[in-house]
């Protein structure tokens, strides 16, 4: 069971490490009056899937639940809830700023900002949404139940400048554990309802954060 809680903490914290918490000021939002704006999509992240014996396995049991986890998303086409808050977010950049979202999304497979600078096609604005960990982990109190972690971090940038306007995290980590949780067997039931239950809830309450936390809305 201790060995858990560092991979997990691993997997949230990699991509956390450099998020700032810089809400979109004055002057940002005054930038963006008007302007076009494009958002990235990448390809769906590695799914985790912490069950008790694999997680008693160190690195390689770690190996094995992001292959297990995986695979529970190829079978039941579980979708990556970025690209839902991206579209929540644009809308909402398009009733108060009057900013013009494009069409067609930056695909990448780099999340840098030069990267992303150099892929926009002379959009001036991108909005980057990313998943930065998605799983579910057993209760380390009761090895029978489950819950769904989700995390996402979003950002604003100036494709000229590359200057970074607006950037946050939302995660569902720290929210109260529901009562009951459900078993693993529940979890995976009628092809993982209840798995995109969950993620649709995250994506709705991460969505609403960033509204506020990044857009300052």
């Amino acid at each position: 069971m201790k060995k858990i809680i560092p991979l997990l903490a691993i997997l949230t914290l990699t991509g956390c490490a450099t998020v700032q918490n810089l809400p979109l000021d004055a002057k940002g939002a005054a930038a963006l009056k008007g302007q076009a704006i494009t958002h990235t999509t990448y390809n769906k992240p590695d799914f985790a899937a912490f069950t008790p014996g694999k997680a008693a396995g160190g690195l390689i049991g770690g190996l094995l639940m992001i292959s297990a986890g995986n695979q529970i998303v190829a079978e039941n086409d579980i979708q990556d809830p970025a690209p839902e808050i991206a579209a929540k977010l644009l809308k909402n950049m398009e009733q108060v700023h009057n900013m013009v979202p494009g069409k067609s999304p930056i695909q990448l497979s780099d999340n840098s900002i030069e990267k992303i600078a150099a892929s926009s096609n002379g959009v001036p604005f991108i909005l980057d949404v990313q998943t930065i960990n998605w799983s579910f982990v057993y209760q380390p109190t009761d090895w029978t139940h489950y819950r769904v972690i989700y995390t996402a971090k979003a950002r604003i940038l100036d494709a000229k400048t590359k200057a970074v306007l607006a950037e946050n995290i939302c995660s569902n980590a720290k929210t109260p554990v529901p009562d009951p949780l459900p078993t693993h067997d529940e979890l995976l039931a009628n092809k993982a309802a209840l798995i995109k239950e969950k993620l649709a809830l995250a994506s709705k309450e991460c969505a609403e954060q960033f509204k506020s936390t990044l857009l300052s809305l």
